[in-house]
């Protein structure tokens, strides 16, 4: 068996199995990747992108780049989520004091709540592009989503949401490197694709202080073939397996102005081991936020992050993996996130109203 031929059916296990579904550490500061019922949630329209760069300086070491933008549909904000300042435990709204100043803070007054006021239910749409990429097989997707969000209490919302659209798994013969003339990667014209439809579903419980969710991703769990039009006899599968995730989180306010997030995601498919992220986040006023996280059996991730004027949001992530590089030094991983907040009303305003 040829060197080429080896490095195939080493590296196809690999992508299309344990990478089926991109793996994100910024999801903490972008549920909406994980669950399509986040989607709608906040009282203003949103935008990201972000890029991670897996196993850094590992030959074919995954790549991940993805934008997302969702929004509300007829959601009231007349309540605490129109609200820009967040209160003392006596009531007093207190200046942010020369970092918030510097993070672009700008105080408002509370807003008056109308007797008889009642929060209604609402909708949330957007969208999500995203190119996966390990070695010779990429993964191109684009998906939209709806989102219906229901008030079960003035500040706890239920919701429920989906993704549809499709994806095109590739495998790019012509990234190889041949160590011979007439190695078979020739053979196959260098490139094989599918197409296959996809869709997630999701469903959330939130407010203030709280979050849990569960959402199941590759929900049709099809199988795409790859085909040649050169040569159509030369073909492969890829079998989608259904990944599953379940998140939770809790608020806990540790003064006026500090708040700690302890958070836990677990995701896992049939027949492996399930993966859980366990992370503690602590945020200031809701500008500027740090934490770590262990994601068992894998890695040490610490973030970092902040946000501008209530509409520009930058967030980090620095994994240190716990897997063994062998000849190569340790495989830890870089990601990246870039965001902006829109306003959906005209004396509304772009500060997060819930936990995340």
């Amino acid at each position: 068996m040829n060197k080429l031929r080896f490095l195939f059916l080493l590296l196809l296990p690999f992508s299309v199995e344990a990478q089926q579904v991109p793996m994100f550490s910024q999801y903490l500061w972008n549920h909406y990747l994980i669950n399509p019922a986040v989607g709608g949630a906040e009282n203003f329209m949103e935008a990201k992108a972000g890029h991670r760069n897996q196993w850094t300086g590992l030959p074919g070491a995954p790549r991940s780049i993805y934008m997302t933008g969702h929004s509300q549909i007829g959601k009231k904000t007349i309540n605490r989520e129109s609200v820009d300042v967040v209160p003392s435990e006596d009531g007093e709204y207190k200046e942010p004091g020369r970092l918030g100043r510097l993070l672009g803070y700008k105080r408002r007054e509370n807003a008056t709540v109308p007797s008889g006021y009642k929060v209604k239910p609402h909708h949330g749409v957007g969208g999500m592009v995203m190119l996966d990429q390990a070695g010779l097989y990429s993964n191109a997707s684009v998906h939209a989503s709806y989102a219906y969000h229901i008030p079960l209490t003035p500040k706890v919302y239920a919701s429920m949401g989906a993704f549809i659209g499709v994806r095109q798994h590739r495998m790019d013969w012509s990234r190889a490197v041949l160590e011979e003339d007439g190695d078979m990667a020739i053979a196959y014209n260098n490139n094989m694709h599918g197409l296959v439809p996809d869709a997630m579903v999701g469903m959330m419980v939130y407010g203030e202080r709280f979050y849990t969710g569960f959402s199941i991703n590759q929900l049709l769990a099809g199988e795409a073939a790859f085909g040649n039009q050169v040569q159509p006899h030369v073909t492969g599968v890829y079998n989608m397996e259904r990944h599953y995730f379940f998140t939770g989180g809790y608020r806990m306010r540790i003064s006026d102005e500090v708040a700690l997030v302890p958070s836990t995601l677990v995701r896992f498919f049939p027949g492996t081991v399930p993966a859980v992220d366990l992370t503690v986040k602590a945020n200031y006023m809701d500008l500027l936020w740090g934490g770590v996280s262990y994601r068992t059996a894998d890695a040490v991730v610490f973030l970092i992050g902040f946000t501008y004027a209530d509409r520009f949001d930058f967030g980090y992530s620095y994994d240190i993996s716990m897997l063994d590089g062998n000849r190569y030094h340790r495989p830890n991983s870089h990601e990246i996130m870039l965001g902006l907040r829109i306003i959906n009303r005209k004396y509304g305003n772009a500060r997060p109203s819930f936990v995340w």
